[in-house]
């Protein structure tokens, strides 16, 4: 598609190793299977340590291994909406189709290795250990 992929500010990857380095290759399919012109960023990946309360202590950001995409700029959605445009109805049921659907075409790309989870305000996406 025609979108970039943008990081937020202070987030940080950890690549040791080919392995360590997939969540390039997570950025880069959730932005190849997104919508037009749609901009993907990064909002968390390997930054802080095991116990800072950033993320579960047995999270896989601590290693390298998870990213997490905002989805509040995602075209249509409920998130992208403010004030008096919520009675928008319509095109937010529709963005929230068009949501999920981006989400199970990145799921059917990056195969059974990783596991991607719409949360209620992100997009979380991490390689399994025993793939």
């Amino acid at each position: 598609m025609t979108g970039k992929i943008a990081t937020k500010e202070g987030v940080t990857y950890i690549a040791r190793t080919f392995e360590d380095a997939r969540f390039g290759v997570m950025a880069a399919v959730a932005q190849a299977v997104a919508p037009d012109a749609y901009s993907v960023t990064v909002t968390s990946a390997g930054e802080g340590y095991s116990g800072d309360g950033v993320h579960r202590d047995e999270s896989c950001h601590y290693i390298g291994w998870a990213i997490d995409v905002r989805i509040r700029d995602f075209p249509g959605t409920k998130y992208s909406f403010q004030g008096p445009e919520l009675e928008k109805c319509w095109e937010i049921i529709k963005g929230e189709i068009e949501l999920k659907a981006w989400v199970r075409k990145i799921a059917a790309k990056l195969g059974s290795r990783y596991t991607v989870i719409l949360e209620v305000k992100k997009l979380h996406i991490h390689m399994q250990f025993n793939g």
